[in-house]
């Protein structure tokens, strides 16, 4: 049996009485995230994401995903050529998301200039805390110590006091950070 039949049986299992062109786009959207984040199978992933594709092309969540999938593989280009498709339907709720999804491909492309610009972008959506760490590693990676360390310090803050045992990280970057600032400016920074 092909791992494509087993997969439309694994389908069928979860909804019994669809096929994959009756599936809302909820539906698309809690099988991917159970391929992506639960048990990651490539191909079952990528059989789902294209069926999700082509039931709904103009969808900007499943567009995401498919973004997202690219930019994994690290082909940069076509996962920037997906988000940013005038074919998508970007609703209010995914504006932060998706330009993340850009600050993400640049800063992996090492832009950093111009995935500083997506990020503040993503963050006047909303406050995320991973877009606070990416902008804050491009900053320093330009030479803007002081600008990291400000949202290092940031993303720090946003980090639940139950986690706070996992930040070593963050205060490592903080560190880095502080010992290149000019002396000059170690007074203003705290």
């Amino acid at each position: 049996m092909s791992s494509v039949t087993k997969l439309i049986r694994y389908f069928n299992k979860c909804y019994e009485s669809k096929t994959y062109h009756e599936w809302t786009e909820h539906e698309f959207l809690v099988i991917l995230d159970h391929f992506f984040y639960t048990s990651y199978d490539e191909n079952k992933f990528r059989y789902a994401m294209f069926q999700a594709v082509e039931t709904y092309p103009r969808d900007c969540a499943i567009m995401l995903y498919l973004s997202k999938y690219y930019y994994l593989k690290k082909d940069y280009r076509k996962s920037m050529r997906i988000i940013t498709s005038k074919n998508i339907d970007i609703s209010p709720e995914y504006e932060g998301p998706v330009c993340a999804m850009k600050g993400d491909i640049y800063r992996a492309m090492r832009h950093y200039d111009i995935a500083v610009k997506w990020y503040r972008k993503a963050m006047k959506f909303e406050e995320s805390r991973m877009s606070a760490y990416h902008l804050a590693h491009c900053y320093y990676c330009l030479g803007h110590y002081d600008k990291a360390l400000e949202y290092y310090k940031s993303f720090y803050m946003m980090i639940p006091e139950e986690k706070l045992s996992e930040a070593d990280d963050v205060i490592y970057d903080m560190n880095k950070c502080w010992e290149k600032l000019p002396d000059k400016f170690k007074l203003f920074v705290l």
